[in-house]
């Protein structure tokens, strides 16, 4: 499994916070949910059509 270190803003990182403590993760379960989540929409939205 790969690490880095990426710097957000403050208030981000408290948000993040937050939804992690509501959804009973940690910062890391949450931040890997959120970006397979993006990631998924990104690779969704730009599909080949037809």
């Amino acid at each position: 499994m790969a690490t880095f270190t990426v710097r957000i803003p403050d208030d981000l990182h408290q948000r993040v916070k937050h939804i992690a403590a509501a959804e009973d993760r940690s910062m890391n379960a949450q931040l890997v949910h959120l970006l397979k989540r993006a990631v998924s929409e990104y690779e969704r939205d730009r599909a080949p059509k037809g």
